[in-house]
């Protein structure tokens, strides 16, 4: 039986865009995990999204920054395989398509085709372990970061070439960073959150040597943090809702006075950047 056997309907479609690694890490789980099952292990991760934009008030198109990371609770031998989505809150003043994970981290090269089992590239050159956008063109989230190992000792072809199965990755409390990427702040102003979804893993129980089958169960899951931040309108300095020349008298008052409300582009002093930044955003209407 070969890999895309094992894998069933799933695997069957690996190489196009039907193919998808959370079903992957089902069927994975359903045929080797029957033995972890036996050994009685309860098995867990946390997921981990962070910022160092999180509660933060930014302007527009402020780059934000975020990390994905994994911990385990030392009951397992680490994952086996994992699919999470990158998802934007419904209440958000307004969409944006979240772009592609930054690459694949080099501890978890085990995971990305070809060497591991992960989506197909949505566009021909970003991994698809990096995510697809899902969505219309301008309210896509990024869905299914990730990918499994190959634990099933025997090779898919275009996919799970790699047999060797890396143990230790996220196993214990020390962070695992599993992805990381940036999006841009939008311009409209008001509050915006971002978070984890839909989160599946496996875990490894017992590994072994090709051509013997490596065994993966399903692990517990929880999920901390979210990305909160606010995006002012640096135009509207004197807050009345609009955009018109009452603004400007108050901005080269707190200007002149040194005032931290005139660091509209948040460097952390008020300076001439600040004088460029306000005309640029009253100009432009915010």
């Amino acid at each position: 039986m070969n890999i895309h056997q094992k894998f069933g309907r799933a695997t069957r479609t690996a190489d196009s865009a039907t193919f998808n690694v959370r079903s992957a890490i089902a069927a994975a789980a359903a045929l080797l995990g029957a033995i972890g099952v036996a050994h009685g292990q309860t098995l867990a991760f946390t997921f981990t999204l962070s910022s160092p934009a999180n509660n933060t008030l930014v302007i527009p198109n402020t780059e934000i920054t975020w990390t994905i990371t994994a911990t385990g609770d030392g009951t397992s031998l680490g994952l086996a395989g994992f699919s999470v989505d990158l998802i934007q809150s419904a209440t958000n003043p307004s969409t944006m398509s979240i772009p592609y994970a930054a690459s694949v981290p080099t501890a978890l090269a085990g995971f990305s085709r070809p060497a591991g089992i992960s989506n197909p590239s949505p566009d021909g050159v970003s991994p698809g372990y990096c995510g697809t956008p899902v969505g219309p063109s301008n309210h896509r989230n990024l869905i299914e970061i990730g990918g499994l190992q190959n634990t099933y000792g025997v090779t898919g072809g275009s996919i799970g070439q790699d047999l060797a199965v890396d143990q230790g990755i996220a196993r214990t409390s020390t962070p695992q960073v599993l992805a990381t990427g940036s999006l841009s702040a939008p311009q409209a102003v008001g509050q915006y959150r971002f978070m984890l979804a839909n989160i599946a893993a496996n875990a490894l129980v017992s590994v072994q040597t090709a051509p013997a089958a490596s065994v993966a169960m399903p692990a517990d899951i929880e999920v901390l943090g979210e990305i909160v931040f606010s995006v002012k309108c640096i135009g509207d300095f004197n807050t009345d809702g609009s955009v018109d020349g009452s603004d400007i008298e108050p901005f080269f008052t707190a200007f002149s006075n040194g005032d931290p409300a005139a660091d509209v582009n948040l460097s952390g002093g008020v300076d001439g950047g600040d004088v460029e930044t306000f005309f640029i955003a009253w100009e432009a209407g915010c």
